[in-house]
């Protein structure tokens, strides 16, 4: 019975309230609890997603479900990687669930693109936490130059937390006062 707890008395037979003698037979009919569902395939979608997904189970199956941030750079940033229990297994009242969602993005290449394309391609990736710095130096206006993260120029395809503070640091053009 998905309304009552593993272990508790549904009902009885004859019915509560019935005048009974001594010795009678009663028949307890006792909840085997929620049927057990089963884990869905989780990987791939957005945390929100997966949450909306499991929201039932969870209120029926009163899980106790975890989320827990992983860095795995080949799943997109916010998506989740794998869950345990796996896709497909068999998940019963009260059982936890941990689902493990990706934080790393990848850095994208935006060395001698513009200020404004280099902005774009990081909320692209997820990454939210930047700020543009400025150097004199021989490249046009507003190109730039290098990525830095805590303080050191890191290579474009480099899998960072996308809640890092991610430097972009661009040219004020040959001559120009910084």
């Amino acid at each position: 019975n998905n309304d009552v707890p593993a272990g508790e008395v549904i009902k009885t037979e004859p019915a509560a309230d019935t005048p009974l003698s001594v010795g009678h037979e009663v028949t307890l009919y006792v909840s085997l609890g929620a049927e057990p569902g089963t884990m869905p395939n989780l990987v791939g979608k957005e945390r929100e997603d997966a949450e909306a997904f499991l929201s039932d189970a969870v209120e029926q199956l009163k899980l106790d479900v975890v989320y827990e941030e992983v860095m795995e750079p080949e799943v997109p940033a916010g998506c989740v990687v794998r869950t345990d229990p796996a896709a497909d297994v068999e998940i019963k009242t009260g059982e936890k669930i941990t689902v493990y969602v990706n934080i790393a993005g990848k850095l994208p290449n935006v060395v001698n693109l513009s200020a404004d394309i280099a902005v774009n391609l990081l909320k692209e990736e997820k990454f939210q936490n930047y700020k543009i710095e400025t150097v004199e130096n021989e490249k046009p206006k507003d190109t730039v130059l290098e990525l830095c993260v805590d303080g050191a120029a890191v290579a474009p395809g480099t899998a960072i937390d996308v809640s890092s503070q991610v430097i972009i640091v661009v040219s004020t053009g040959p001559g120009a006062q910084t």
